[in-house]
């Protein structure tokens, strides 16, 4: 028979063997080469929009109103309120303010939104947006929210 002893001094050399063997090497990862100048800014794709596609947008004193949806935009007044329709240019600027540019019977039109808390002065109501719409020579301030469900 075996004795004790002979087992545990078997055991223990197949362990100390067991640790002085070198396992299979590992591929390792090569470090990326080093580039210069900063790395680009990342670019929002158009699903990473803050911006919806559908909102509105209106002002008070002057009252105004704008609807924004499939590329076009009508304008509305208390005076207007059937409002008149223009194709827009859409262009998310790099400092997350959206601008939307057309022509309203031969004067520049431009409605910039930018995402920050809104309050049109009027009601209790918040919006997400602030809207500046820019009509020839008049500047008109007001708020925006998405039509989007």
């Amino acid at each position: 028979m075996i004795s004790t002893k002979t087992l545990i001094a078997a055991w223990l050399a197949l362990t100390v063997a067991g640790c002085g063997a070198n396992p299979t090497p590992q591929p390792t990862e090569t470090a990326p080469e080093p580039t210069t100048g900063p790395a680009p800014a990342p670019t929002a794709l158009p699903s990473e929009s803050r911006f919806p596609q559908s909102f509105r947008a209106l002002g008070t004193e002057p009252f105004w109103a704008v609807h924004v949806s499939e590329g076009k935009l009508r304008y509305m007044t208390p005076e207007d309120q059937e409002g008149r329709q223009i194709d827009i240019q859409r262009e998310q600027t790099e400092g997350d303010e959206l601008a939307l540019t057309g022509t309203l019977e031969d004067e520049a039109l431009t409605l910039s939104v930018t995402v920050e808390p809104c309050s049109d002065g009027m009601s209790d109501r918040n919006y997400p947006f602030a809207a500046t719409l820019r009509l020839g020579e008049a500047t008109l301030n007001g708020c925006a929210r998405p039509t989007e469900p």
